[in-house]
């Protein structure tokens, strides 16, 4: 007769307990839903990055720079070669001992300042410049412009490296925040939530 007062019976238990199941179940799917999903996003995202670094011809800047670069190193090389003839020539025909030549790279533009300012560099510039006035001819591409250019190329390249080091870390960050949810609602379990259940 006093077990009306009694708590729940077996079955509203269970109940209860099969309804928390169900709703972790339903959760944990939404959770996995959600991280199939940003997975997805970041793929996208990372093959539209991909698409606008070939796009905009990065690799390919890269590769000419270096090419520049090897070139502009060999014409040095054969520009401080030809110095060097050139001052041997000039000492056999003045019977002076040749300067000593080094190779420097600084010393091989100093050498090539010295030897178009010099009277034999005038010579050597009529022969290639017919007209009398040298220094009429415009260079084709002033110095300004090509640092102008080489510092812009460059600002370009570090915009988008830091782009892209924005993007990898963002990304971390995300699939660390999905490893860490997915780590704690695996510990979640009904074995769990049996030992809070009323004696």
């Amino acid at each position: 007769m006093g077990y009306e007062d009694e708590g729940p019976s077996i079955e509203e238990i269970n109940d209860e307990l099969a309804r928390q199941r169900n709703e972790l179940e339903l959760t944990r799917q939404n959770t996995i839903a959600t991280m199939e999903k940003n997975k997805a996003e970041d793929e996208a995202q990372r093959q539209k990055l991909k698409a606008l670094s070939n796009t905009l011809g990065i690799n390919q800047i890269r590769e000419d720079l270096d090419s520049v670069k090897t070139n502009i190193n060999y014409l040095a090389e054969r520009l401080a070669e030809m110095v060097k003839a050139i001052n041997n020539v000039s000492a056999v025909l003045s019977n002076s001992p040749p300067p000593q030549v080094t190779d420097q790279p600084q010393n091989k533009i100093n050498m090539i300042g010295e030897l178009l300012s010099s009277p034999l560099g005038d010579k050597i510039l009529s022969k290639i410049f017919p007209e009398n006035n040298i220094n009429s001819i415009a260079p084709l591409i002033s110095q300004d412009l090509i640092n102008e250019k080489m510092t812009s190329a460059f600002m370009q390249d570090l915009e988008t490296g830091e782009s892209i080091r924005k993007f990898i870390a963002d990304t971390l960050k995300k699939k660390a925040t999905q490893v860490i949810v997915k780590t704690a609602l695996s510990d979640i379990s009904p074995a769990s939530k049996n030992s809070d259940e009323p004696a």
